[in-house]
């Protein structure tokens, strides 16, 4: 979720609300998108870690999509805040 904050800070809006809550950016509704990907078989839980991550499925239907101009930006400055955040 801090990586999600951190993008809007950046200046990429993805639409989700965050409020501060003992000093971490919480939204409901990455919560809610997170669950719906979880129910669908996108993403799952690493059982050692705890971290989400693609599932096969997941994995086979991004792959499925030509990623657009707008969404490869996105997923440079996701990969650079990701970096900062770890």
């Amino acid at each position: 979720m801090k990586t999600l904050y951190l993008l809007k800070e950046k200046g990429v809006d993805l639409g989700y609300l965050f409020i501060n809550i003992g000093g971490k950016p919480v939204s409901t509704q990455v919560f809610d998108d997170i669950e719906n990907l979880l129910s669908r078989g996108l993403l799952e839980r690493d059982p050692k870690s705890g971290k989400l991550k693609l599932t096969v499925f997941g994995q086979k239907a991004l792959s499925q999509r030509k990623p657009t101009k707008k969404v490869r930006n996105i997923m440079k400055i996701v990969g650079d805040v990701a970096k900062q955040s770890s």
